[in-house]
């Protein structure tokens, strides 16, 4: 009598279909993972910048109170107190005092958390707190990133201008959305006719830790240095100036002092007036 196996394994049918259905869950579970750890990570962002707002908040009611309160150095003067106090190790962009009666009222903050996300806090925005998507942004900065690093490793002699290049001639990232080409038309004044014509060109300076860092500016070629408007840090700044058209030079040697002018800077695109000239302005949108 003919005995069954009871060793049999599985065939080969049942093994396609087990790996089958073990890729159909993975297709539904991994977006939906990554969107868990997405909004994690935004609500961790949401909490630091909390903390910063508060903590800046609570020392320029202080040096208020000491008569020593003045907007426009408070960021630089009390940066590493504000961050130290909120215990973050982020980067502080932009603070703001705008209201005209509580002048030591904190009304606008940008605040970048050591993973890079992007918080804004505006007291006259609905959601007050908000996380900046800049996906393009990034990218841009990511895909000059690798170009740089890619040059760095080969035999020419222009590495740097081969990584521009090859980024300016990349539409993908150096041609400008819907969105910022009407940045520039609303803010910058540019014509619409002229406003297509722009693209984004690298400039690349070296930060305080001494790491090579990037920042965009549109320019109407590669070898043109004057710009309108410039991207950094997640944010867009045009140049408010008493030229038309209001432009000013960025190139490579005096990015890392642009960058400098851009940290400083108390203007917005909300408070700016006509008497303020040769000055970057935030963009808010």
């Amino acid at each position: 009598m003919k005995q069954e196996n009871k060793n049999k394994g599985f065939t080969l049918v049942e093994m396609i279909v087990v790996i089958v259905i073990i890729g159909i869950l993975l297709a539904i579970l991994v977006p939906g993972l990554f969107k868990y750890i997405k909004k994690a990570k935004d609500q961790q962002a949401l909490i630091e910048c909390r903390a910063v707002v508060t903590a800046a908040q609570t020392i320029a009611l202080e040096s208020y109170g000491k008569n020593t309160f003045e907007p426009e150095f408070f960021l630089n003067n009390n940066r590493a107190q504000i961050l130290s106090a909120a215990d973050v190790d982020g980067e502080i962009n932009i603070i703001r005092f705008e209201d005209p009666v509580n002048k030591a009222l904190v009304t606008y903050l940008s605040y970048t958390t050591k993973g890079n996300i992007n918080v804004i806090y505006d007291i006259s925005s609905a959601s007050v707190y908000s996380i900046l998507d800049d996906d393009i942004g990034k990218g841009r900065i990511e895909q000059i990133t690798k170009l740089y690093k890619d040059a760095s490793s080969s035999t020419s002699t222009s590495k740097w201008e081969d990584a521009k290049k090859a980024f300016y001639g990349n539409e993908k990232y150096s041609g400008l959305t819907a969105a910022e080409l009407a940045l520039l038309e609303n803010n910058c004044k540019i014509p619409s006719a002229d406003a297509s014509k722009y693209k984004w060109k690298p400039c690349k300076y070296v930060d305080s830790s001494g790491n090579v860092q990037f920042l965009l500016s549109a320019t109407l070629s590669s070898g043109t240095q004057s710009t309108p408007l410039v991207y950094y840090n997640g944010s867009y700044y045009y140049w408010h100036g008493y030229q038309k058209p209001q432009t000013t030079s960025v190139t490579d040697k005096t990015a890392e002092s642009a960058v400098a002018q851009l940290q400083s800077s108390t203007y917005t695109s909300k408070t700016i007036n006509n008497s303020v000239i040769d000055e970057w302005v935030l963009i808010i949108q």
